[in-house]
């Protein structure tokens, strides 16, 4: 009985050496392809919704950051916001 419990235990030890595992958190997932219907392998979709900063145009300090759909409004944002550096609300534009 001592000897089955060893074993397991030792057994236990080289399966969380090998996969990274410590006990933590649970062990990590295989990576699978994400495949269609029909078996297919399915191409990366581009991203619509992307990161911006918004940029105060009186004193160019950068103040905001927020997000944006690409599909909705290809072009610059602008949009009022209050600027805590000239203490008071001014247009801000966006910036990579």
């Amino acid at each position: 009985m001592l000897s089955y419990l060893y074993l397991s235990a030792e057994r236990l030890f080289l399966l969380c050496r090998n996969t990274g595992f410590h006990g933590k958190s649970s062990p990590p997932r295989p990576y699978r392809e994400a495949t269609g219907p029909s078996g297919q392998i399915l191409k990366e979709v581009p991203k619509l919704r992307v990161k911006i900063t918004l940029r105060c145009n009186e004193c160019k300090q950068r103040n905001y950051n927020t997000i944006k759909n690409k599909k909705n409004t290809p072009d610059k944002l602008e949009m009022s916001k209050y600027c805590r550096f000239c203490r008071k609300h001014t247009m801000h534009s966006e910036t990579k």
